[in-house]
């Protein structure tokens, strides 16, 4: 199976919704996979005439209860692109200014701004920062 037909591929999703956190629960293959997003909002009062609400989210996601368990899954990609489509169906349908997530080491940093490159402007999103945080680093895209 190719990447891209990996990234087009369904998977069944239980969503769950409470007080600004929602969660989606994906079973790859007996890996339990939940994708969270937090939802923040914020003022951003670079303009004092007219402050804008700011809708965030940050993403960080799990498997079989770990934070680090893609690397070392071989159902990795199928896990990824479920994931993929975890957030592609809450970014439709919460429509996010903002969002934020983190890789740590440097194969996950380079796969997740292969995926930025790939993807975000699909998601209709670009990159507006990385920053590098001891061994994280930090992304955030906005909206187009």
């Amino acid at each position: 199976m190719k990447l891209v037909e990996i990234f087009d591929k369904q998977f069944k999703i239980k969503w769950e919704k409470n007080e600004g956190v929602t969660k989606a629960f994906i079973d790859i293959f007996g890996n339990n996979v939940i994708v969270i997003f937090t939802e923040s909002f914020f003022e951003d009062d670079s303009n004092e005439d007219d402050p804008l609400l700011t809708n965030r989210c940050r993403i960080v996601f799990f498997v079989n209860g770990k934070i680090d368990q893609t690397n070392i899954n071989k159902d990795q990609f199928l896990i990824f692109s479920a994931v993929y489509q975890a957030i592609k169906q809450m970014v439709y349908k919460d429509n996010y200014d903002e969002i934020v997530f983190e890789a740590e080491g440097s194969s996950r940093i380079k796969l997740y701004k292969t995926f930025i490159d790939r993807y975000a402007s699909k998601l209709g999103y670009k990159l507006k920062s990385d920053r590098k945080l001891m061994n994280n680093t930090i992304f955030m895209l906005e909206k187009i």
